[in-house]
This record gives C-alpha cells, structure tokens and sequence, in this order.
C-alpha cells in the first residue's frame, strides 16, 4: 500500500516535471529563441539545452519507468488491464502509448539533434539546419502528444465519463490539439519584442 502511494506521487512528479519542460521549450523558449541576438543565443543555448535536456530526459525516464510499474503492479500489465476491460484501462492505455511516443522522440530525435546544436555554438559555428530541423518537428509532435496524454491519463483515474470507441477518442484529440493550438497562439501573440 505504501509502495503503491509513493510510486503514484513519483509517476505524477515526475510526469509534470517532464511537461513542464515540454511547454516550456514548446511555449516560452521557442518563441524567445529566435528573437534573440545571435551573441545571447551562443552563450544561452550551449548551458540551457544541456541542462533541461538532461533533466527532461530523466524526468521522463522516471515518470514512464514508474507508469509502466503502476501498470504491472497495479492492474498485471497491458494484459491484465485489457481482462479488467472498460473505458478506464482503455483510456490509460491509449495515454501510456502516447507517453511511451513521446519519450521515444525525446530519447531517439531530440537528445541527439540537442547534442549537435550545442557543440555547433560552443564551437562557433552555425547549429545544422537538419537537426534544428528535427528538434522543432519534434518538440511540436511532443507538445501536441502531451494534451492528449494528460486528457486520456484523467479519463483513466476514475473518470469513466466518456466511452473508448472511436467517436470520443477523436474528440478527445481533436480538442486537445486545439486547446495546444490556441495556446501555442497566445504564446506566440504575446512574445518579447
């Protein structure tokens, strides 16, 4: 029981951490990055990229790690979850899938396309448009992952308010993507100058 608790506040810890970071590069640092001058940017990007990459890539490390034990511990693994049936282990499912995507662009597109920008500025050179390319795609793709996660890990914890059938599963995306949409908006809007 006490094992039970204390890996819940881990997995939930650690998994806002990890979204924290994703809206703040996807939000703040995205639309502060490119105004600034091409000095600041030198001296900022090769400490700030290391630094959150690093603590993102443990944060989510954790939170699935821990989401994927609650799964085993808790409910006997994807098989024994799909025995429980109903929307609920459906829905937590479908959000540890999309988790499990996430942290895989993370992992396999960002970390690396991270590690050759900032050894291009700290050797004084310009950062590879092909991995400036490749973290943007992906950390858009993970922005947009990261609603409908949070939206189906909620459903999951007890909210058994909306089937698991293809009619609200595209509801649920598709909100959740104009809920991103319009706040990558405002953040956009309201952007130093």
């Amino acid at each position: 029981m006490y094992l039970d608790a204390a890996l819940r506040w881990i997995h939930y810890t650690f998994a806002i951490f990890w979204l924290a970071q994703v809206y703040f590069l996807g939000f703040v640092f995205s639309s502060v990055g490119p105004s600034l001058d091409e000095e600041t940017r030198r001296k900022l990007v090769p400490r700030l990229l290391p630094k959150v990459g690093f603590l993102s890539g443990i944060a989510s490390l954790v939170a699935v790690a821990s989401g994927l034990w609650l799964m085993k511990d808790l409910y006997a693994g994807p098989a024994g979850m799909a025995a429980a049936g109903g929307a609920r282990m459906s829905w937590i499912s479908l959000g540890a899938a999309l988790a499990l995507v996430m942290f895989l662009l993370g992992v396999a597109v960002q970390m690396p396309a991270s590690m050759r920008i900032t050894r291009a500025l700290k050797a004084g050179e310009a950062p590879d448009p092909g991995a400036m390319g490749k973290m943007a795609w992906s950390g858009k793709a993970s922005l947009y992952l990261s609603t409908p996660v949070i939206f189906c890990m909620m459903l999951g914890a007890g909210h058994d308010t909306l089937a698991f059938s293809p009619g609200p599963i595209l509801f649920v995306l598709v909100l959740c993507a104009a809920v991103t949409a319009l706040f990558g908006l405002l953040a956009a809007r309201f952007q130093p100058r």
